[in-house]
């Protein structure tokens, strides 16, 4: 039985279209820049360090750059959908491929802060909103 549910998934990923476009990357690209990360980040560190965050961006610059690299090379090595979830179950096994695709799951909900952060920093430019 489990072989057959292998083919049946080895059908499925051979179904899957590996091409991505300009419009594609550049739509990645914009929802993963404009969300609530950056938003309130910048706002609560510039409170907290003052002109020393510029230091703490350029320090986290670096590390996504090398987990940037990482998931590069897992894409290119194993080039399968859902890799996000999959990989972290090849590297460390099914509770931490459940807890990382359960993560992923709910930061489908993240909307709202992100919602939250445009409105109160729009509220600066606007005050009647």
């Amino acid at each position: 039985m489990s072989t057959t549910a292998g083919d049946e998934v080895a059908a499925e990923e051979g179904r899957l279209r590996r091409h991505l476009g300009v419009g594609g990357l550049s739509a990645i690209g914009f929802s993963n820049i404009v969300g609530s990360g950056w938003l309130f980040a910048a706002l609560y560190a510039a409170q907290i360090a003052g002109p020393a965050a510029l230091v703490a961006w350029l320090i986290a610059g670096v590390l996504v750059t090398l987990v940037a690299l990482v998931m590069v090379e897992l894409g290119a090595t194993r080039p399968e959908g859902g890799g996000t979830v999959r990989w972290p179950l090849y590297a460390s096994g099914r509770l931490t491929g459940t807890v990382i695709g359960f993560s992923v799951l709910l930061s489908v909900g993240a909307t709202s802060a992100e919602l939250t952060a445009i409105v109160q920093y729009a509220g600066y430019y606007l005050p009647w909103l």
